[in-house]
């Protein structure tokens, strides 16, 4: 087996096998605090999950404040999400309510 620059070169005795691969850093966005009784915490939204989908597009997308724009704009939009929590997959459905 050798390494190399564009990729890692693995020998099976007289052929070889170059493997390609290309690593993408992605941004990962943990849920950080729940106001109770807020909509999304009624779904079952709770503060650690990781989301993974916001209205089935991929988070990583996005950046930390296009986020937060989504989840505090037009009352009575429906919102998917789609996060991990101990390393299961959970789907939740609200709509955003302004509860100020």
């Amino acid at each position: 087996t050798a390494l190399k620059i564009s990729g890692i070169r693995i020998d099976f005795g007289d052929n070889a096998l170059d493997l390609k691969y290309k690593f993408e850093l992605k941004p990962n966005f943990e849920v950080a605090y729940i106001r109770k009784d807020s909509p999304a915490a009624l779904s079952g939204l709770k503060s650690g999950d990781v989301i993974l989908a916001i209205n089935d597009d991929l988070i990583y997308k996005y950046s930390l404040q296009e986020i937060n724009e989504m989840l505090k704009s037009d009352e009575y939009k429906n919102i998917k999400m789609e996060v991990k929590r101990n390393n299961n997959i959970y789907k939740f459905q609200f709509k955003l309510k302004n509860i100020l």
